[in-house]
């Protein structure tokens, strides 16, 4: 069953994947016209199914998502030391509760 479950969201992401990569060939080496009509396509079933807006919105969250581990930039030394001061913390909790058994 969670198979089918990710087996089914692969598809439909790869799906939105397959059409933008078209959309952006289009752009690049086909006619304006063709492009229109990708385009026209993709918009009339946007307007006439929920579940398309739905499944949309999803497929850029989850393809933008991983981004949002690099934005707003994080400093890789202020992180470092950071972690360096929680462990330091974690061992001096522990030293403290070793001393009062």
């Amino acid at each position: 069953m969670n198979f089918l479950v990710v087996a089914a969201g692969g598809l439909l992401l790869g799906g939105f994947v397959a059409y933008w990569l078209a959309l952006t060939f289009s752009y690049l080496f086909l006619p304006e016209a063709w492009t229109e009509s990708l385009w026209l396509w993709a918009s009339g079933f946007y307007a006439e199914h929920t579940w398309f807006k739905v499944v949309t919105i999803t497929a850029f969250v989850l393809l933008l998502f991983p981004l949002l581990g690099y934005w707003p930039g994080r400093d890789p030394l202020e992180e470092a030391a950071h972690e360096r001061k929680m462990i330091e913390l974690n061992k001096d909790l522990i030293a403290v509760r070793k001393r009062e058994r």
